[in-house]
């Protein structure tokens, strides 16, 4: 009876420690799954306003209608410059993005007893990176559609919630951080 007690007891405090020790509370882990989505909606938006903007790019190489690089003789007789650099930060920013998703993913699926700072800091810098290279991506594509057409096209507003989507997952990852230093505190894991 004494060991069936003493079994039970052991049993009781590791089961208790196990639902109460992992570093993340409920509401952080919440915050980092809004954070995944925005980061997948954002991936699919990237992707999609890059297939549709280079299928306008083909459709303007075949039609005279278009204004390619008007008031920009510097590009005018190179048409692959403003459509590279546009594909380069597109596909940059698409992976950074990726990685984030990742990260988090991993983060989200293991759990952990003590908190990995320096991983989290790198999701929030990564974060801003991303949002830094989509910001620059439709500003590049702006300038290169307002030439073609005199307004942007329908994609490039995907772009642009995308690009929102990411600057407020910063934060939104920051707060988790928080709570998690918070209960981490409270626990004795820092």
């Amino acid at each position: 009876k004494v060991e069936l007690n003493t079994l039970s007891k052991t049993y009781s405090i590791i089961r208790l420690k196990s639902e109460t020790m992992g570093a993340r509370s409920t509401k952080a882990k919440i915050l980092r799954w809004l954070v995944f989505m925005g980061g997948v909606s954002a991936l699919i938006s990237g992707i999609g306003s890059l297939i549709m903007n280079f299928w306008r790019m083909g459709e303007c190489s075949t039609n005279s209608a278009c204004k390619w690089h008007q008031g920009m003789p510097w590009t005018y007789h190179s048409y692959v410059a403003f459509p590279l650099a546009v594909l380069i930060f597109a596909v940059l920013s698409l992976l950074v993005v990726l990685v984030v998703i990742i990260i988090v993913l991993v983060e989200l699926c293991t759990p952990r007893v003590k908190l990995n700072v320096r991983v989290m800091w790198s999701v929030v810098i990564l974060l801003i990176v991303s949002g830094v290279l989509f910001l620059i991506t439709w500003i590049l594509y702006i300038i290169w559609s307002d030439y073609q057409g005199g307004y942007p096209a329908f994609s490039f507003w995907f772009w642009v919630m995308a690009n929102i989507n990411l600057f407020l997952s910063a934060p939104v990852y920051r707060l988790a951080m928080k709570w998690d230093e918070q209960r981490g505190t409270k626990r004795g894991f820092r």
